[in-house]
């Protein structure tokens, strides 16, 4: 049974934030109440990647592909021909996958939580779907939909840059893994494999559900104890609550290194530097970092870009150059394009000093302030 466990009031929302947690399967629930007629939720699920088989992703892809209630094959191609839904998608991360939706109509949002809660919770998970979604083999070779988006995904040297750049300073924790899937790795997930995950990762006590807008959160979340959450119906799950510590790894790893990889169809060279910097979960770190960033690669006449260009060292800026929010610890990566051949530990140096002068000399004022006012346009 779902309790409130407390209520903040939100300001920001002109309404309140309310904690639900339920006793018996010990799912979380935060509602953001307000007069909003746009109604939200999100269910969500922490789900660690444990290797690059890319078994997250093709969970995402197979629990949409009918459930108990909803037994077609693809119900949500039936939604998007009658929904007047806002927002209807589902997304894996590195540590979490989730299933976000919203409409304005409440008998719209009604259904959408009826299919979602039933795709998450009671899917089919059809052998025949983790081969079309997942991966298969035949006379051609390796196929399936997100084998192929995977291929895709990391058919350009800039891709296969950015991933390796940052995954090594990940080690032994989930970021260190291509969540979406290494095309190579892909193939070694097995139908079994792939249940078995899905029994550890979608218990209901490692879901949060989000809820926005004008609603009971009661009818929801009665709804949830009656069709899922009964003592019998949680054995089908581990219902264990996962929390990857990531967060706390740059405390225990801040020795420098080095990597190096060859891709044999490819003539130019790019390097790259990246550091670990602040931990994601705090805003002001965002903003902070994003500003930094856009000061010194924001544009051809930003002062590192500008000096990259200038330096004879490379072509030109690496397009991975910039920072990434979507890790616990936010990497920040600069390097160039069409690097010299042999020109690797000049190049680093070059940066570090760049970097080094911005450090004891200031940043350009008229860079800092275009950059503020671009932050508080967007």
């Amino acid at each position: 049974m779902f309790k409130e466990i407390r209520r903040t009031a939100l300001a920001g929302h002109n309404g309140d934030g309310i904690f639900y947690a339920d006793e018996t399967s010990g799912m979380e629930v935060f509602h953001i109440k307000n007069d909003s007629a746009e109604l939200c939720c999100s269910f969500m699920f922490s789900t660690p990647s444990e290797d690059s088989t890319g078994v997250a992703h093709i969970l995402e892809h197979t629990v949409l592909c009918g459930s108990g209630r909803f037994p077609v094959k693809d119900p949500f191609s039936q939604i998007l021909l009658s929904s007047p839904n806002t927002f209807l998608n589902a997304m894996t991360f590195t540590d979490k996958t989730i299933y976000p939706f919203a409409s304005p109509l409440k008998k719209d949002f009604d259904i959408l939580f009826d299919i979602y809660s039933d795709a998450v919770f009671n899917p089919l998970l059809r052998r025949e779907s983790f081969m079309q979604e997942g991966v298969r083999y035949s006379e051609k070779g390796f196929d399936g939909v997100v084998f192929n988006e995977m291929r895709g995904a990391r058919n350009s040297e800039d891709d296969i840059v950015q991933m390796y750049s940052v995954k090594d300073l990940f080690r032994g924790t989930p970021c260190e893994f291509d969540s979406g899937g290494d095309p190579l790795c892909i193939p070694e997930l097995t139908y079994e494999m792939y249940c078995d995950r899905y029994r550890k990762w979608y218990s209901p006590a490692n879901c949060r559900l989000f809820l926005y807008g004008n609603l009971d959160a009661g009818e929801y979340l009665t709804k949830l104890e009656k069709l899922y959450l009964y003592e019998d119906n949680l054995k089908k799950w581990d219902c264990k609550k996962i929390i990857p510590k990531s967060e706390n790894y740059i405390a225990n790893n801040s020795e420098p290194i080095k990597k190096k990889y060859t891709c044999p169809s490819k003539n130019t060279n790019d390097v790259v530097l990246t550091w670990l910097t602040e931990g994601s979960d705090n805003p002001l770190n965002i903003l902070t970092l994003s500003t930094l960033v856009d000061i010194l690669l924001g544009n051809p006449g930003a002062p590192l870009y500008k000096a990259i260009v200038e330096s004879e060292l490379g072509e030109d800026l690496n397009s991975c150059s910039g920072m990434d929010a979507d890790y616990p610890v936010m990497p920040f990566t600069v390097g160039f394009t069409g690097a010299v051949d042999g020109k690797e530990d000049e190049i680093e140096k070059f940066i570090i000093s760049e970097l080094e002068k911005y450090v004891k000399e200031g940043l350009p004022e008229d860079a800092v302030k275009a950059a503020v006012k671009k932050q508080e346009f967007q």
